[in-house]
């Protein structure tokens, strides 16, 4: 979260094992588990790698789950809940559940001083509670894919990344009423669009805009996305003034609409 006005950070993830030279085949595997009794919480992990000295492909999966975690001791006066006829014993701390599934598929080759490597992964959170927000998020899929080359050339490293994100969120209604959709942070306009939409279809509701990213330019840009799919309330919010913003959004919403009522009259 947050309006990444700072920079970004970008994470190198564990290079693809290959065979030594002369080795022939590389295989190996990992296996592993854990249980803690506060919440129940279990979780396990299994991983195998095959390789020659130019092939590799690995696989890694894990699972995790919990129920509400318990506290040192009784930090409540009530046990009553924010739902009707639902109860949490006093020492409870509710909304702490979750579950989660990941699988990750890597195939890479190497040939000399260059590297191509795809990976392609796959997150379930069939439900993860917050506690401190009306936000449970429920049912969550995640399917990416990631491509990179890196070369070593004699006048110095090349590395292209390249990759895809496909995230769905179904929120109930009573969960989460209201959901903020920032422009420019989710990447581009059809990602922007498309949140947007899928809000609706879940019946929940769209703020849209109110990035400390936006600029005159990205705040006109989002007052024609505003007009296009109607979100429940647009937030005008550029660098330079919350005056100067509703300025902005109020004549571009004003100059599209009546461009387009001329066109749709002639």
């Amino acid at each position: 979260g947050g309006d990444s006005i700072a920079g970004t950070i970008v994470a190198e993830t564990p290079a693809p094992v290959f065979a030594e030279p002369g080795q022939g085949t590389l295989a190996k595997g990992e296996i592993g588990a854990y249980y803690r009794s506060n919440g129940n919480a279990m979780g396990g992990n299994v991983s195998a790698t095959f390789a020659t000295e130019s092939f590799s492909i690995a696989y890694a999966g894990a699972t995790a789950e919990s129920d509400n975690y318990r506290a040192g001791r009784d930090f409540k006066t009530s046990p009553v809940t924010g739902r009707e006829g639902h109860t949490l014993p006093l020492d409870e701390v509710g909304s702490t559940a979750y579950k989660s599934r990941n699988h990750e598929l890597g195939i890479a080759f190497k040939g000399g001083a260059h590297l191509v490597e795809a990976k392609v992964g796959y997150q379930e959170i069939p439900y993860q509670l917050w506690p401190n927000q009306r936000m449970d998020m429920l049912d969550n899929v995640q399917q990416r894919l990631n491509l990179r080359y890196r070369g070593v050339f004699g006048w110095g490293t090349l590395e292209a990344r390249a990759w895809r994100e496909d995230v769905e969120h179904f929120v109930r209604s009573e969960c989460c009423d209201l959901i903020q959709i920032k422009m420019p942070d989710l990447g581009g306009v059809d990602n922007t669009i498309e949140a947007s939409l899928e809000c609706h279809r879940g019946n929940v509701g769209v703020y849209l805009g109110g990035s400390c990213n936006e600029t005159d330019i990205s705040a006109r840009v989002a007052a024609h996305v505003a007009l296009a799919v109607r979100p429940t309330e647009f937030l005008a919010k550029p660098g330079l003034g919350v005056d100067e913003g509703v300025m902005i959004v109020t004549n571009e919403m004003a100059r599209a609409i009546r461009a387009y009522g001329a066109r749709a009259t002639h």
